[in-house]
């Protein structure tokens, strides 16, 4: 789809800033597959409640952890893009804060959907990638469209692109709570920190005089 949308050259840039952003997501779900999958197996026989709340605290220091991972990456990624890459890729210092904190509702859903395979119950996974791709085929056309009225179709693209993973999380929140798995308060707690963290690493950035993350885009 991007293809049709980029140019070759705007897409190898998104491209490079696409590979950095998603670093973090793909720590967190190596140890999904590796760790938490093994260990919610051995869990799933427990009563419910029992399991729930030893996911609970087995997830508290990974979210912790990844909150950290996204502020720094967030707030100081476009400084990788000018050190790393020359300035033709430049463009993709933008870009990259935003799609690095669109993987939050990814790191949500990686830290826990595992806990839904281990009980037997895999079609939340299936509805949720569905929605995913759903929300490829229709939002990033039509992101890069309505931007594009305002000269920046791009921008709107990269959004879609980056929070493509909040419908998937919903279904899965829904499953975890069919299933008497609730995380939201949890989830709701972890992501008032990453956003406090945030405003106050960029505050002090600003203060500093380094500008804002995305001052790339203006």
């Amino acid at each position: 789809i991007l293809g049709k949308l980029f140019s070759f050259e705007l897409l190898g840039i998104y491209g490079v800033a696409f590979n950095l952003a998603y670093l973090p997501s793909q720590v967190i779900s190596a140890i999904s597959s590796k760790v938490l999958l093994p260990t919610f197996s051995q869990l799933a026989d427990l009563p419910r409640e029992t399991f729930r709340i030893k996911i609970w605290y087995n997830r508290q220091l990974i979210l912790v952890v990844a909150a950290l991972m996204l502020t720094v990456s967030t707030a100081f990624g476009d400084f990788a893009i000018f050190i790393l890459y020359d300035e033709r890729f430049y463009e993709a210092a933008w870009m990259l804060p935003i799609l690095t904190l669109g993987i939050w509702p990814a790191l949500l859903i990686d830290t826990v959907q595992q806990a839904l395979m281990a009980l037997g119950k895999p079609n939340y996974n299936a509805y949720s990638q569905l929605v995913k791709s759903l929300n490829v085929c229709i939002g990033i056309p039509l992101g890069f469209y309505l931007m594009q009225r305002f000269d920046n179709g791009p921008l709107g693209a990269v959004v879609v692109i980056a929070f493509n993973d909040i419908l998937p999380y919903l279904v899965i929140t829904y499953g975890l709570c069919r299933e008497g798995l609730s995380f939201i308060k949890q989830d709701l707690w972890a992501t008032s920190l990453l956003l406090t963290l945030l405003m106050w690493v960029i505050w002090a950035r600003y203060m500093l005089g380094f500008g804002y993350p995305i001052s790339g885009l203006f």
